[in-house]
């Protein structure tokens, strides 16, 4: 028999060694690269799909967890949700998407996953802020462009934040920044 604690390593180190692996992967031979502009802050062509390392290591982390979501209070929506914002991510990163369908289809999936966990009518102000946040932070992403310790930077920062101050709403697993901090040495 295996124990509990083997079984915890093996749900923390696998999805962040496929995590580590597709990054490296995704750098090596790019699926989207990221050309200098005026406004970005690299000089020359730069690998630009990390969060596709990062929905494919969560994925794995979900199904090695519990093959059917339990992981997160809201289960399924929160994974299709996120999936579907990577997805617009990637559309925009290759195609370079309007402003407005981006910025609307990122206000309509956020709007799902926050009324997948709250009810809108119950808490307004709480889901307008947390739909309005998660936009923000979503496209922050993209002034950090070519800057990648600091992207990852902040998204530890923010995760942290998240778990010591709303983790029994949110419920957010510390493990996640493993995922997060594998990057930093990609």
């Amino acid at each position: 028999m295996v124990s509990s604690t083997k079984i915890m390593t093996i749900t923390i180190i696998l999805p962040a060694l496929v995590t580590f692996i597709v990054g490296y992967m995704l750098i090596k031979y790019p699926v989207i690269i990221s050309m200098p502009t005026d406004r970005g802050m690299h000089e020359n062509n730069i690998a630009s799909s990390g969060g596709i390392a990062l929905l494919i290591g969560l994925g794995t982390n979900y199904y090695l967890n519990d093959s059917s979501f339990n992981f997160f209070p809201f289960h399924y929506q929160f994974f299709f949700g996120i999936t579907l914002m990577g997805f617009i991510g990637f559309l925009d990163d290759k195609y370079s998407l309007a402003k407005i369908f981006r910025f609307g289809s990122q206000i309509l999936v956020f709007t799902y996953i926050v009324y997948s966990y709250l009810t809108f009518t119950d808490f307004p102000l709480l889901s307008f802020i947390l739909v309005f946040m998660a936009t923000y932070t979503i496209n922050i992403y993209n002034f950090m462009d070519g800057i990648d310790q600091l992207a990852i930077m902040q998204a530890i920062f923010l995760m942290i934040g998240i778990i010591l101050i709303g983790d029994k709403m949110f419920n957010i697993e510390p493990m996640l920044l493993i995922f997060v901090a594998f990057f930093l040495i990609i």
